[in-house]
């Protein structure tokens, strides 16, 4: 196919890049410097591990190594953000009916049953009900000025890790995102180092690639203790990052002359173990989820229609 018709088919912000790199291309400069500036669609070190194929002359087989890596990255990035969906779906349409029945349904009734015959529980909601009804705007001022205060507080603290640490305390969820980390460094670092890209500038990379702090700077430290002349796999160990087994299939493909090959296969087996954690993380949560929901709807149920019914008895 012609590449004007491949690029008419193309969606338009992708067409956009293309022909920018086609134009720089005409002119002149090398494949990676004419898609250098394109970093809304390219990582740096896909850029680094395109430069280190074209002097190499394994353009053509890099291209393809990297594209099939970062489709199955996206994949799984992809299996872990909607595994996330249905519990944070269902919480939230739970707490939007907790609101309008708050809100709206609680008031209207109370008026006809009188304040002084509902329990307590629904004489709380009421109060609640009636403060918010009284200062929404207020109330919703506050929220929205403390969520950009800790958006721009956690954005800073990212830098170093604060909030990822804290993250990576959850039980359960703190052990699929350490392992999800160690995928995209693996993958990473394998896929560069297949590309022709030297080691060192191989390893910040892939620290990069997995877009932690924590890992972003202990890809430095492994860095500057295998410029000393440590070994990649000692040096993963001293860092506290790595588990053993990363470390010992680096060590031992270090040693046999055949790391890309043993990194990936320790990116393989933590890629099973996320999809294994996932799974028995769902068939947790969801039992929970229902019981939370249940909780809070028996709660509703008791706060709501209970007064309902003592008055239909009162009546009776």
């Amino acid at each position: 196919m012609p590449l004007n018709e491949w690029l008419q088919e193309t969606p338009p912000a992708i067409s956009r890049v293309m022909r920018v790199a086609v134009d720089n291309l005409e002119q002149g400069v090398s494949f990676h410097e004419a898609i250098a500036s394109q970093t809304r669609f390219f990582d740096q070190w896909e850029i680094r591990a395109i430069e280190a194929a074209e002097a190499s002359g394994t353009l053509a087989d890099s291209l393809e190594y990297i594209g099939d890596e970062t489709l199955k990255s996206h994949d799984f990035s992809s299996k872990v953000s909607s595994s996330m969906i249905y519990p944070v779906l269902v919480v939230a349409v739970t707490m939007v009916v907790a609101a309008i029945l708050v809100m709206f349904v609680i008031p209207s009734f109370a008026g006809v049953i009188g304040e002084e015959n509902l329990p307590r529980a629904t004489k709380l909601l009421l109060a609640i009900s009636g403060f918010v009804r009284r200062y929404w705007f207020a109330i919703f001022g506050i929220l929205l000025a403390g969520w950009f205060l800790l958006k721009r507080l956690f954005a800073k603290e990212d830098r170093y890790g604060v909030t990822e640490q804290l993250a990576l305390r959850i039980p359960g969820w703190g052990k699929i995102l350490k392992n999800s980390y160690l995928v995209r460094f693996g993958k990473t670092f394998s896929t560069l180092l297949e590309s022709g890209v030297r080691v060192l500038p191989a390893l910040e990379y892939a620290g990069q690639a997995t877009g932690s702090a924590l890992f972003v700077r202990t890809a430095i430290y492994v860095r500057k203790e295998v410029e000393k002349g440590a070994g990649i796999g000692d040096s993963m160990r001293k860092s506290g990052a790595f588990p053993n087994l990363f470390c010992e299939l680096a060590a031992a493909g270090e040693s046999s002359g055949t790391l890309p090959e043993m990194v990936m296969k320790a990116a393989r087996f933590y890629e099973g173990e996320v999809d294994r954690k996932l799974d028995s993380l769902s068939s947790m949560i969801e039992p929970v989820l229902i019981l939370i929901v249940g909780i809070m709807v028996g709660f509703l149920g008791y706060t709501v229609m209970g007064p309902i019914l003592r008055s239909l008895e009162m009546l009776g």
